[in-house]
């Protein structure tokens, strides 16, 4: 065993073990979640509904344990990526894990969380993992787990439509010498088309769910958001 795994496989089982501790944390957002409305993405309602019809009364505690299982899983693959393709010291590899593991514990408790964070953070941890595999090797396989892991990632949380254009932005400045070739052609167009077809997705989900063919809506990132959050209860009297 390698002296990084033999740090980062105990942390996040120490991680794992804390986590399922501790109680399964409910809010509004799991309401909304479990009835399938039409503004929340389909990939964590529909997470939740399979799990309670497997699950039952205690659909919530395997959720905790998948979500903490999940998590630690692209936590480590993501640190081991970097560790190795930056050839990290003991030291700052220690470093990283604390940051990625963090959110597993208070305040943030991400795993015991029954809302979609759970599920979209160790997604966006694997999209960054194969992103830089992409990037740093001649793999092309590699391009289909960002796809695939960025629909997954972005039918959960939906402001994460625009990696893979970040992905392929890099990729092109990096390639830009070979852009016609075979493989730059592939790479580019997999990654341009995955927003595209992810949107086709949650339209079509709204579809059979809700009669509409529309995308989630109330999502992405929305302009109003900051003054919303800055302004004062007296601020409400400015508006007629």
């Amino acid at each position: 065993m390698s002296l990084f795994n033999k740090i980062s496989i105990p942390a996040c089982i120490l991680t794992l073990i804390y986590v399922m501790a501790y109680e399964p944390i409910f809010s509004p957002d799991t309401t909304t979640y479990l009835q399938m409305q039409i503004y929340r993405f389909p990939g964590y309602s529909i997470f939740l509904r399979i799990f309670s019809k497997f699950f039952g009364e205690n659909y919530a505690v395997f959720i905790v344990l998948f979500q903490g299982g999940f998590g630690c899983f692209a936590v480590h693959n993501l640190a081991q990526n970097i560790y190795k393709q930056f050839k990290l010291n003991v030291w700052q590899a220690v470093v990283l894990l604390i940051i990625l593991l963090y959110p597993f514990y208070p305040n943030l408790w991400i795993a015991n969380n029954i809302c979609s964070e759970g599920l979209s953070y160790p997604f966006y941890l694997l999209c960054i993992t194969y992103a830089i595999k992409l990037l740093y090797s001649n793999n092309i396989r590699n391009v289909l787990f960002v796809s695939v892991f960025s629909i997954l990632l972005c039918l959960t949380r939906g402001q994460f439509i625009i990696f893979p254009l970040i992905v392929a932005f890099i990729y092109f400045l990096k390639s830009r010498h070979k852009l016609l070739s075979k493989t730059t052609l592939i790479v580019l167009t997999i990654l341009i088309i995955t927003p595209v077809f992810t949107n086709l997705l949650d339209r079509s989900y709204h579809k059979l769910l809700h009669k509409h063919f529309v995308s989630t809506p109330f999502s992405y990132v929305n302009a109003i958001t900051q003054p919303f959050f800055v302004s004062k209860e007296k601020d409400l009297k400015a508006i007629k």
